[in-house]
C-alpha cells in the first residue's frame, strides 16, 4: 500500500507541476539594444541642399531595450559636445548602415523649440516593420542642431553586446 501511495503522490506532484508553469507567451523577451553616435557616420542626404558638413566633436550612447510581448521600444540616449543645442532626435529605417531611410520615430525639439537637456528618455509602441528593422540593424539614430539640420551625429542600432 504505501508503495502505491508514493507512487500515487509522485503522479500527482507531477500534474500540479505540469499545471504551474507560466501562462505567458514563450517567445516574450526584453531585447537589449546600442547605438554610438558621431558626426562621422553621418551620410547626406544627396537631394537636399544642406550646410557644409563639418566633422563635430559631439557624441551620444544611446541604451535601447525592445519588450516583443507588449511591441514596446524604450530608449534613454545621452549626448554631449554638439555645436548647440539638438533640435530633433530622430530614429530612421529601414537602411544598413551609409544608407539613409526616412524618419519612423522623432522625438522633441524643433529648430525654435531645442531641447533642454542632454539626455532624451522616451519609449513608444513601435510597427511591425520598425520591429524587423530594429532586429535586423537597419535602424539608425541621429540627432540635429541649427548647424547641422539634418543631422550633426549618428550611429546604427546593434544589438547589445
Amino acid at each position: 500500500m504505501k508503495k502505491n501511495s508514493a507512487y500515487q503522490s509522485v503522479a500527482v506532484l507531477a500534474l500540479a507541476g505540469a499545471f504551474a508553469l507560466p501562462l505567458s507567451p514563450a517567445s516574450a523577451e526584453i531585447l537589449n539594444f546600442t547605438a554610438n553616435l558621431k558626426s562621422s557616420e553621418v551620410v547626406p542626404a544627396p537631394t537636399v541642399q544642406q550646410p557644409p558638413k563639418t566633422l563635430s566633436a559631439g557624441t551620444a550612447t544611446a541604451d535601447i531595450t525592445f519588450d516583443t510581448a507588449t511591441k514596446k521600444m524604450t530608449w534613454e540616449i545621452s549626448y554631449n559636445g554638439l555645436t548647440g543645442p539638438a533640435t530633433s532626435v530622430k530614429f530612421h529605417s529601414p537602411a544598413e548602415p551609409a544608407h539613409i531611410a526616412p524618419p519612423t520615430i522623432i522625438l522633441y525639439g524643433s529648430l525654435s523649440n531645442p531641447i533642454k537637456d542632454d539626455t532624451v528618455r522616451q519609449a513608444v509602441t513601435i510597427t511591425p516593420a520598425m520591429e524587423d528593422a530594429l532586429k535586423t540593424g537597419k535602424m539608425y539614430l541621429d540627432i540635429a542642431t541649427t548647424a547641422q539640420p539634418l543631422g550633426e551625429i549618428r550611429g546604427q542600432v546593434l544589438p547589445k553586446k
